[in-house]
């Protein structure tokens, strides 16, 4: 229980802080444990590597604002921490089977034909009330349904 509660607590500090840069090594001095174990454990309570969790948090977050904010793709690709623009666009592509520019083009389209799985049902849990309230509904909900 004592484990989970710092990965939980670690969720939460993630989901607060991912439009900024997230190194292991911040994260391992967060959380107490070395790099190693902290990856480790992570990977035992959620079932995906942290940094794997960090890049779809980062797109999934990235998808909304790109439907619901007018920021430029360029000011998105600053935000969430990837290098360049094309980067983010490759990334993104790979994630969501279409480029940033065609995903704000397509506007109000399906989330579930075009999100990706974010969280397994293991993490879902571990996150509080509160945090569950700063994802979007329907992502949410699309997420407790898998």
């Amino acid at each position: 229980m004592y484990h989970e509660n710092i990965v939980n607590e670690l969720l939460e500090w993630i989901e607060l802080h991912l439009d900024d840069s997230l190194s292991l090594q911040l994260l391992s001095e967060k959380s107490g444990y070395s790099k190693w174990y902290l990856q480790r454990l992570f990977k035992k309570h959620t079932g995906q590597a942290l940094a794997t969790y960090i890049r779809k948090r980062r797109m999934a977050m990235a998808a909304n604002d790109l439907r619901e904010s007018t920021d430029s793709i360029l000011n998105i690709t600053i935000k969430y921490q990837f290098g360049s623009q094309a980067t983010f666009t490759r990334v993104f592509k790979r994630y969501f089977n279409v480029t940033p520019a065609v995903y704000r083009r397509l506007g109000n389209i399906s989330e579930s034909k075009f999100q990706p799985t974010l969280f397994i049902k293991k993490s879902i849990h571990l996150l509080s009330d509160d945090m569950k309230n700063k994802i979007p509904l329907a992502m949410l909900n699309n997420l407790m349904s898998n």
